[in-house]
């Protein structure tokens, strides 16, 4: 998946600083589409040679879009939206006891409900 989504970045243009309406929603589509498939922040920053907070104003505003169905968006859109439709990620499955083991901190036990509430230990 990750080389599908590599060419679609370089074919498109998708990873130069550009605000034109039509490449921004493609890009954060993209950003939307990659994290539901379990890409952290940063790793979706450096596919786009973004940072990890470009990633999540994207996301954000995505939902904000989405929310609204918005037209635009929709349009600018819908080729990925066909083109990825059968694609998955492979989810990546936690081990639980290794995690509560490692968590030293409030913010471990947070991530470890996250994961919890997403399904992902095995």
């Amino acid at each position: 998946m990750e080389d599908l989504i590599k060419s679609i970045i370089k074919k498109d243009g998708l990873s130069k600083k550009c605000r034109l309406p039509h490449m921004v929603n493609k890009r954060i589509f993209l950003f939307n589409f990659l994290r539901n498939n379990g890409y952290g922040f940063k790793e979706i920053g450096n596919l786009f040679n973004l940072g990890h907070a470009t990633v999540i104003h994207g996301i954000k505003r995505y939902n904000a879009l989405n929310v609204t169905n918005d037209a635009m968006l929709q349009v600018d859109t819908e080729h990925y939206v066909d083109k990825l439709k059968d694609v998955k990620a492979a989810v990546i499955k936690y081990n639980l006891e290794k995690d509560v083991r490692k968590a030293t901190t409030v913010r471990d036990l947070d991530i470890i409900k996250r994961r919890l509430t997403n399904n992902l230990y095995e």
